[in-house]
Formats: C-alpha cells, structure tokens, sequence
C-alpha cells in the first residue's frame, strides 16, 4: 500500500514538474525529474520515519552532512561549468571526456567535504567498499591517507 502510494506521487509529482517547467528546454526535463523524485522522497522518508520509529530529528542529523557536502559541490562545479568548461561546444567526444573529468572532480569534491564534516560516515562508505572489493577477491586497500590529509 505505501510503495503504491510513493510511486503513484512519484509518478505524478515529476509528471507535473516536468510539464510546468517544459518552457526550459531539457534544462526543464532534468529539474522536474529531480523535482518528482524529491517530492517522493520526502513523502518516502516521512512514511518510514513512522514505520521504522526514528524522529524527524534522527533523519534530519543523517541528511544534514551529506546535504551541506552536496551544496558544496554544487557550488564548485556550477560555475565551472558555465565559467570555465563549457562541456557543450568542443565537439561530442571532447564534450563527453569534459563531463567525465567533472563527474570524477565533482565526486572528489564531494568526498572531501564529506571527509571534512563527516569523517565517520567517510570511514563506514570506505569500509563497504573495501569488504565489496574482498567479497569480489579484489585487493582490499583502503584510502585512509584521503581522511588523515584533512586532519
């Protein structure tokens, strides 16, 4: 009944963004689909804050690092962009490598500021990662050296 019901608003909330912000071109498309999905998302957390028992204080305290770390690379990359790269006007194979290098920038970015405000949460998503790789026989090296150069 819930995941009916998240989807049915998810599905009508990015419907709805999507079409009133359709004037904008693809610029439009891409904010009402995130519009939508955070519509649902909000709707999803209060539904499993309630299912679960945690307070809204609880799920503010989780989102509240990995949020200020998303804002921060926002923040870097926007102007990058629009500034400096420009990854829509040197060509498709160009532009494509120029969006690769700002995904992999924008991810450091990301995880630096996390590792700044949330070095244990840094800690816990490298410790996943290292017992995937194990599970995978991969080697299992972590990068502690990221974490102890923001100390």
């Amino acid at each position: 009944d819930i995941l009916a019901r998240l989807h049915v608003i998810g599905a009508t909330s990015t419907t709805v963004a999507v079409i009133a912000l359709l004037p904008f071109d693809l610029v439009g498309v891409a904010g009402g689909i995130s519009v939508g999905v955070t519509i649902a998302a909000i709707y999803g957390m209060a539904k499993a804050q309630k299912l679960i028992g945690l307070t809204p204080r609880d799920t503010t305290a989780a989102i509240v690092e990995p949020a200020l770390a998303s804002i921060c690379m926002v923040a870097v990359l926007t102007p990058l962009e629009f500034l400096v790269i420009d990854a829509t006007s040197h060509g498709e194979v160009v532009d494509l490598l120029l969006l690769a290098g700002e995904v992999g920038f924008g991810l450091a970015v990301y995880t630096a500021t996390l590792a700044f405000v949330a070095r244990q949460t840094v800690r816990d998503i490298f410790s996943l990662i290292r017992r995937l790789l194990a599970k995978n026989g991969a080697p299992a090296s972590a990068p502690d050296q990221v974490l102890d150069a923001t100390k």
